[in-house]
């Protein structure tokens, strides 16, 4: 009499009865661990990920670098995104908000006058409908393969954009001077919107976490920091805060693109992983970030993201030569390999294959 197998997959252990006698004829046992195999194999990446962002021990280093698909197709870029984590192989993928940036205004006179006339929406508007469809179709089909975030940016910086886009370059330090109340209910509807996302991700898609987009420097607000802690850096905690109730795996992005930021006004948020730009702020390098956020912080970050750099015009020897390096400074744990922001579309895939090879190999040698 056959005896049952056992069977241990991601997530689950448990015994079947004998394929004979479901299926009437004979299938190979190796058959089944062949399968089983495949699927430890399709949850490693996700696990890696998932492990190094609560500080656990991974098997090497997880690698994410993320990139923008500004050209949106009739899919929704659904397919480019699956089809680029899949090439890349990377283990964490970012869904970008190309085409959704800014806030779902109708441009009506080109002017901060539109703002009057916000109205309420619905997850049904283009603006949340779009973004959570992409999050769910690719969240979904790469489910067991590698952690998928989505990307929201502050309910100010959706204003900033806005009116960056949409009101004809006006700074936003004038319209915050002259035109408060207006901005004030921008930044109002704007803050409802991510609240929107935010549930509509948790509720209705595959998503991992979210990334988590912010900045302050003089280039983009104006404001002195004295301001921007009783007016901005709320905004930025309640989104923290909403992120953190909805999923266990999330990411504080500092963006550096625009100039230095001061980046102590962040350290006392409640975050778990972070993403700075080594290659504009003062904290420079791993040991800098090791000391300066809190501890057990899970730290992202090593390339310079722009084109031009190493990653981009480095040989195999120097990027992985680097990759080690930043291995050496940074350590085994609580580490994601990536670079300071998005990368160029230009970047080859198989210069990401290189950092990750780089990985594995420093981890088989310890």
């Amino acid at each position: 009499m056959e005896k049952p197998f056992h069977i241990v997959g991601p997530g689950s252990s448990y015994s079947l009865i004998p394929l004979t006698k479901m299926l009437g004829r004979h299938i190979k046992y190796a058959r089944i661990e062949e399968i089983n195999i495949k699927r430890r194999i399709e949850y490693e990446c996700k696990t890696r990920a998932l492990n190094a962002m609560e500080g656990l021990a991974v098997d090497r280093v997880p690698v994410m670098l993320y990139r923008h698909f500004p050209e949106q197709d009739a899919d929704n870029s659904v397919g480019a995104y699956i089809k680029w984590a899949r090439e890349s192989k990377v283990d964490m993928l970012l869904l970008q908000c190309d085409g959704n940036d800014g806030c779902p205004i109708e441009n009506v006179s080109g002017t901060i006058e539109d703002f009057k006339h916000l109205h309420p929406i619905k997850r049904t508007h283009p603006f949340i409908a779009q973004q959570v469809d992409r999050a769910k179709r690719v969240s979904e089909a790469l489910s067991d393969e590698v952690a998928v975030f989505g990307l929201l940016y502050t309910a100010f910086n959706n204003v900033r954009k806005s009116m960056r886009l949409d009101f004809n370059g006006m700074d936003m330090l004038s319209a915050w001077r002259n035109h408060r109340q207006i901005v004030e209910d921008a930044i109002a509807f704007a803050r409802d919107c991510n609240d929107m996302l935010l549930d509509a991700y948790k509720e209705e898609t595959a998503l991992d976490g979210v990334m988590l987009s912010f900045r302050r420097n003089h280039k983009t607000f104006q404001f002195d920091e004295e301001e921007f802690r009783r007016e901005m850096l709320p905004l930025d905690l309640q989104l923290l805060q909403h992120a953190n109730e909805n999923f266990a795996h999330n990411i504080m992005h500092i963006c550096g693109d625009l100039g230095e930021n001061d980046l102590t006004l962040w350290n006392d948020l409640p975050y778990q992983t972070v993403n700075w730009d080594m290659h504009v702020e003062k904290i420079d390098t791993f040991e800098k970030a090791r000391a300066f956020f809190k501890p057990g912080t899970t730290l992202m970050g090593g390339f310079d993201h722009r084109p031009g750099t190493l990653l981009y015009t480095g040989s195999k020897e120097e990027i992985q030569r680097q990759t080690k390096a930043f291995l050496e400074s940074a350590g085994q744990q609580n580490l994601i390999l990536s670079s300071d922001c998005s990368i160029h579309y230009s970047l080859p895939s198989e210069h990401i294959h290189w950092v990750i090879e780089a990985c594995e190999s420093y981890a088989a040698a310890r």
